[in-house]
């Protein structure tokens, strides 16, 4: 999951420096990052994470609204992270349901390179416990194979998103729960990929 935090003027009420001791010290922002923060530029930083099939990334940039309106526009989560690099996108229930995901569907070329990816030479970024589950659980002959993999590709979804709900009450982190998804156009490859928001 991408955890994505957006830093301004209008939104962050402290001083420079604790703006910058922020980015540097428990997000891992470089000084020359922070300086293009400063300068306007949006910046990413790519976080450690305990389990190697996630990947979490945090992303800092000035923006020039009040505090009013930006957290406005962030609680309309779906009219947030729409945009061109994003062509689906839903919210997730307070309880997450196989329902939700109804309408998120992978392209066709993403359901073909499914057929045949095997760990070090696949399309698109799986772990190899998923790659064999497609192989396993989807029948590649049978003419509605390509639903079976969209209906197995939501269900794996949802698996990891009661996961990570259940690792967050049992461990008590201090992060967000998962509440919405998206399919992103990645600027390598193809794939689908979901981020975690309030």
């Amino acid at each position: 999951m991408a955890l994505a935090a957006s830093l301004g003027a209008g939104v962050w009420a402290g001083s420079v420096s604790e703006v910058d001791a922020l980015l540097s010290e428990p997000m891992g922002f470089s000084a020359d990052d922070v300086a293009a923060f400063r300068a306007g530029s949006a910046v990413i930083h790519t976080l450690d994470t305990p389990e190697h099939e996630r990947i979490e990334h945090v992303s800092a940039v000035l923006l020039r609204v009040s505090a009013e309106e930006f957290v406005d526009r962030f609680r309309d989560i779906e009219r947030f992270e729409r945009g061109p690099g994003t062509p689906q996108i839903g919210r997730f229930s307070a309880q997450p349901r196989y329902a939700d995901l109804a309408s998120l569907t992978l392209p066709a070329a993403d359901i073909e390179a499914l057929r045949t990816c095997e760990p070090g030479d696949c399309d698109l970024k799986l772990s190899a416990e998923a790659m064999q589950r497609f192989r396993d659980e989807v029948d590649w002959s049978s003419p509605d194979a390509a639903e079976q993999a969209q209906r197995l590709m939501r269900q794996m979804i949802l698996d990891l998103v009661l996961a990570y709900r259940a690792g967050h009450v049992r461990r008590r982190r201090r992060r967000p729960a998962a509440r919405g998804y998206a399919r992103r156009r990645p600027d390598r490859g193809r794939g689908a990929a979901t981020r975690g928001r309030t």
